[in-house]
């Protein structure tokens, strides 16, 4: 891996302070428990037989064993919430003698300073993300993938005001940054400030509810792009039944960004009118249509409770910038992403400044029985990137499941389809396969087994004629938790 130096280092030495503060504050407001850790480590044995996804024809099979150490770290307390997970991810390749490392880190918590006014929020993540989604598409196993590394960290002060049956307030402040390791990228790392204030009606509304909003989001690049969106609405909504709502909004959106939307913009007024409807306390639903600066806008949201899971629809139109968290794929009206393994994009954009426009809808649906789990999801995103950058699209499936072979042998499976439309090369298009099946095996309660098989497979077409691959793999691991 390559060192990290500049921006980067001075990032994480941000973060380590801050977040060592923020554990310092945990632990002196914390009445609750103390820290639980959950250490892991997994050797595993791999044989591939196309290591760097070579095009048909050169292939190059290879042996690799993998390292995946591991330490997990909870704490639940009365004022605060902290939890982290550390790895590392190592690969020695036998043919070459040639080893590579990767560090992982994801963290986040909260501090209660003042209870039910008053609370400190932070986030931070240090992965390795692709280049470019035309690049080579493997994981961290296989060889001269083009991925570097990511250091991603958010804090965010927030305080909240009950003004009795009358309203409630919440007011934000977020400081964010994003920085790339690599210095053909470091131009595209990033600082964002971000502002939110709502304003909600409370009980004594029985009627008639309304909600005022605004968000300023500014985000500076390393290159001298800086984009701002800004929104204001203000929402009335009529309680026509407690089964049926009808609200309706006007705003004003007043951005800035150096994009030419083939839709127009950047600024303008906004309006919208829906309705929200909870037929049964299982399944809700809200769906509206309106108008923004970008032309008619449409949106609305599914979920529907299983005996034993949960289905669930979302359409959403909005300005993005690659670096924003997008939780696409949490479930509508809550922090709960709709795979636990998988929190962020199927397909993420392409390393770009400036903004683009999406639109995404996605569907799923979770099933969770004693001896067996599924978990399906279908996804299509457009990404407009502007008159001169043109647009890109993704679509895919994939679906995960799991059953309880015997009292400590579980077989997992696992299938995914993607489809690639790229705004840079409009005549080339991605077809990408991935299917997986695996046996784990609890030998005691501390150590455990796995074989596992992998398929993958890239089809191009047009500019990416010469990129196709096609990858087995075998691994053998062997897990102990402490």
């Amino acid at each position: 891996m390559k060192e990290t130096t500049g921006k980067l280092t001075r990032a994480v030495g941000i973060g380590a302070v801050l977040g060592g503060c923020f554990m310092a504050g945990s632990v002196a407001l914390a009445d609750g428990p103390g820290w639980v850790f959950s250490p892991e480590v997994e050797l595993g044995q791999v044989y591939s037989d196309n290591i760097a996804l070579e095009p048909r024809g050169e292939e190059d099979g290879e042996w690799a064993t993998t390292l995946d150490a591991s330490i997990a770290a909870l704490r639940d307390g009365v004022q605060s919430r902290l939890s982290a997970e550390y790895s590392f991810f190592g690969v020695a390749y036998w043919s070459e003698s040639d080893q590579k490392g990767f560090h992982r880190l994801r963290a986040d918590g909260e501090v209660v300073l003042v209870p039910e006014r008053f609370a400190l929020e932070s986030s931070a993540r240090y992965f390795q993300r692709q280049r470019s989604r035309s690049g080579v598409s493997g994981d961290l196993v296989n060889r001269d993938v083009d991925r570097f590394d990511v250091f991603d960290f958010d804090i965010s002060p927030v305080y909240r005001q009950r003004f009795g049956d009358t309203a409630s307030a919440e007011l934000r402040y977020i400081f964010a940054l994003v920085d790339y390791d690599d210095s053909a990228v470091r131009d595209n790392s990033s600082t964002r400030h971000q502002v939110r204030a709502e304003v909600n009606s409370g009980p004594a509304f029985s009627r008639i509810g309304w909600d005022l909003s605004f968000d300023r989001n500014e985000t500076d690049f390393d290159d001298g792009v800086t984009v701002t969106l800004q929104t204001a609405e203000a929402l009335v909504r009529w309680l026509y039944s407690p089964r049926l709502n009808l609200f309706g909004a006007v705003g004003y959106d007043n951005n800035r960004f150096e994009e030419d939307l083939d839709s127009g913009g950047p600024s303008g007024s906004s309006w919208r009118t829906g309705v929200e409807w909870t037929p049964s306390a299982r399944t809700s639903a809200e769906v509206f249509f309106g108008e923004r600066f970008f032309g008619r806008t449409y949106g609305g949201s599914l979920s529907h409770r299983l005996r034993d899971g949960r289905l669930f629809a979302d359409y959403t139109e909005s300005l993005q910038t690659v670096n924003l968290r997008s939780g696409f794929f949490l479930v509508p009206g809550t922090d709960e992403p709709f795979d636990p393994d998988l929190d962020d994009d199927l397909d993420p954009p392409d390393l770009l400044t400036g903004v683009f426009l999406s639109q995404r809808f996605s569907l799923g649906m979770t099933v969770d029985r004693p001896r067996s789990t599924i978990t399906a999801r279908v996804f299509d995103e457009r990404r407009d990137r502007g008159v001169l950058r043109g647009s890109d699209r993704s679509q895919g499936v994939r679906v995960t499941t799991g059953w309880q072979w015997m009292p400590r042998t579980r077989v997992n499976g696992e299938f995914s389809w993607q489809d690639r439309k790229f705004a840079d090369l409009p005549d080339r298009n991605d077809t990408i396969y991935r299917a997986r099946v695996g046996l784990e095996r609890r030998i005691t309660p501390q150590i455990s087994a796995g074989l596992n098989y992998l398929y993958q497979r890239r089809d191009s077409t047009g500019d990416g004629a010469g990129f196709d691959y096609r990858e087995n793999r075998i691994t053998a691991t062997v897990a102990r938790t402490f």
